[in-house]
């Protein structure tokens, strides 16, 4: 069975570049480093065979199968002649799938000093590592029994194949851009090394004897995983589900999915038989994983939910695209509700609220029309590249609405437009209607002062005065009073 979890939409506009960069030096060091891994192995199995270590061993494994009374895997391979090259594959790949075997042989309990035969053994052995141990995997993997601490790195940057790489690669993939785009890039990064390398010690506490070198993203890509399950724990996310002969999509709250990948690895290292996949490595990064997630749940707190933006903006642009049919099709009831279940998932969504306009206006004595025009004047007046647009829509209101119904916010936001754009007749018209309406507007004494300094740079100087004068009348103790004093004396 296999359950993975399917990345939505990615924001280019903040790419996950660690990921990436992971992933390129994945390919680099496999590319330019493990290159030549082929030749070594193949020098060390052409000696293998023909010096007679090939034959010396599976003799010594014959013998064992014979001591341990293990008669059912020595009833097929006792009629196999080491002596034959190539019968003596077959064995030979029997031997090193028996792991108790192999660690008996390393640690000189199968062939053991006692014997004659031990000197030229040993020496075989050593030539056979000494041609491995050119190759980067040998030199760098993590072997338990030598438990070098810098290998439990420069392990996971290694791999045995294209397979093993592109493997890895994709579920680092699937996972580490969620990671990173929600939790920050430092975050990721130094989580990704670390579980990288607990998976690794974790393999090792189990399989402390072992000198098979463990290479591979994979711990740490399980460590993301886990991760994932506890930064997303109630968020429903999309699953790719396969049973072999059936496969879908569903989606299911990502906590489900951390006690199944563990049951899967134990179930893999106690029942799964004997494998060159390092199941134990993986437990142990998914459980690291999922517990610096809950660390980073107990210290940060809530995700970013920066992952899941254009994911929302496609669903949005869906919502406008059936909006806008509706409204082609005249049928405004329908088209209102999806306009408004368009700004639910986005308040302020300017091209939803000027659809409104356009539907509302038919309307210009109902309640929806002065509130929709108040939030779309809003928004347009907040940005100045749509300063004109907002002029537009606000002469179009204020034709049709009888009375007009724009908040006091609003209505100071487009009265600085109008001063700005030296269009002092409608500024004019605004003031003057917020002075009936709100005469305690701590703004107003400002707007007064403003449309002043504005007739008077236009040369208006007699309606100038007559703002000023409003101004002191209205408001004598104000800073803007002053200000208005100061501005008669220098124009005196």
């Amino acid at each position: 069975m296999l359950v993975v979890p399917l990345v939505g939409q990615l924001s280019w506009k903040n790419p996950p570049v660690i990921t990436i960069a992971i992933i390129l030096a994945n390919i680099f060091v496999f590319i330019f480093f493990q290159g030549n891994e082929s030749q070594y192995y193949q020098e060390a199995s052409e000696y293998y065979q023909s010096s007679g270590l090939a034959r010396i061993e599976a003799e010594a494994y014959l013998n064992y199968l014979k001591e341990t009374a293990q008669n059912e895997k020595l009833s097929t391979l006792e009629k196999l002649d080491p002596e034959d090259s190539k019968e003596i594959i077959n064995i030979l790949d029997k031997m090193y799938e028996d792991k108790i075997f192999i660690e008996k042989l390393e640690n000189d309990q199968i062939i053991t000093p006692q014997m004659k035969i031990y000197g030229e053994w040993q020496r075989m052995r050593d030539q056979v590592d000494e041609i491995l141990n050119m190759s980067t995997t040998q030199r760098y993997g993590y072997k338990p029994s030598e438990n070098r601490l810098i290998t439990t790195f420069t392990a996971m940057f290694l791999h045995g194949s294209p397979m093993h790489l592109i493997g890895n690669m994709v579920f680092l993939w699937l996972v580490g851009c969620m990671i990173e785009m929600s939790c920050g890039r430092a975050i990721y990064l130094a989580t990704y090394l670390l579980t990288g390398i607990i998976s690794c010690l974790f393999f090792g506490l189990i399989y402390s004897d072992s000198s098979i070198p463990l290479i591979g993203a994979s711990g740490a890509i399980s460590g993301m995983m886990g991760f994932y399950t506890i930064l997303f724990a109630r968020k429903k996310v999309a699953v790719f589900l396969s049973l072999g002969f059936y496969f879908t999509n569903t989606r299911v709250p990502a906590l489900i999915l951390l006690p199944f990948w563990i049951g899967k690895e134990i179930y893999q290292i106690f029942l799964g038989g004997p494998s060159n996949v390092a199941y134990a490595a993986h437990l142990g990064g998914l459980v690291s994983g999922a517990v610096f997630g809950v660390c980073h749940q107990k210290i940060r707190g809530e995700i970013i939910e920066e992952v899941s933006k254009e994911e929302k903006e496609d669903r949005l642009a869906a919502l406008m695209e059936t909006a806008l049919t509706y409204q082609a099709d005249l049928d405004f009831d329908k088209a209102r509700k999806a306009f408004e279940e368009v700004l639910q998932e986005k308040p302020g969504h300017r091209k939803a609220l000027f659809q409104l306009f356009q539907i509302d206006k038919h309307e210009p004595g109902g309640k929806n029309f002065h509130h929709t025009a108040d939030q779309l004047l809003a928004i347009l007046a907040r940005n100045t590249a749509s300063e004109d647009s907002c002029l537009t829509i606000y002469r179009e209101y204020m034709t049709l609405a009888k009375p007009t119904r724009l908040s006091v916010e609003t209505n100071l936001s487009i009265n600085r437009i109008l001063l700005k754009k030296g269009l002092l007749p409608e500024a004019a018209a605004i003031t003057t209607f917020l002075l009936k309406k709100h005469t305690g507007l701590p703004q107003l004494p400002g707007c007064l002062l403003n449309l002043g300094k504005a007739y008077q740079h236009h040369g208006a100087f007699a309606n100038s005065a007559k703002c000023l004068q409003l101004l002191c009348k209205i408001y004598p103790d104000s800073p803007e009073c002053e200000a208005a004093g100061s501005m008669k004396r220098q124009s005196s």
